[in-house]
């Protein structure tokens, strides 16, 4: 599936737009909560299954923007942008979701922050 994330204070414009990969049989217990549900997918998941997330793993890249993420995002294909590959473990380390969602390179901030105890 794909879904478009917007930022309620701006929502003319989109923050990310992301190709979502689930089990079968989780797709089809979330699939009425889709549409203009704005609760992560993880968590519809949860909601509805028994898989709830014990970890995720994300990757970092940068990309030129595709196409179809392009013409959500408001800007022209092949531009600077970000991926973030998330993938979703449960309890029994299982994977049950992947999500790979692309940025415009000058809409978004990625901050990390960095301390000693």
């Amino acid at each position: 599936m794909t879904s478009v994330r917007r930022d309620p204070e701006r929502p003319e414009g989109a923050v990310s737009w992301a190709k979502v990969y689930l089990r079968p049989e989780d797709a089809k217990a979330i699939a009425a909560d889709l549409g203009e549900n704005t609760r992560l997918i993880s968590d519809l998941v949860e909601a509805r299954t028994d898989r709830a997330v014990e970890r995720v793993v994300q990757q970092v890249r940068a990309v030129r923007v595709p196409a179809e993420a392009a013409a959500h995002l408001g800007v022209e294909p092949g531009s600077p942008g970000l991926e973030f590959v998330r993938r979703y473990y449960d309890a029994r380390g299982v994977l049950f979701e992947v999500a790979v969602s692309t940025h415009a390179g000058d809409h978004f901030v990625h901050e990390t922050i960095l301390s000693r105890r």
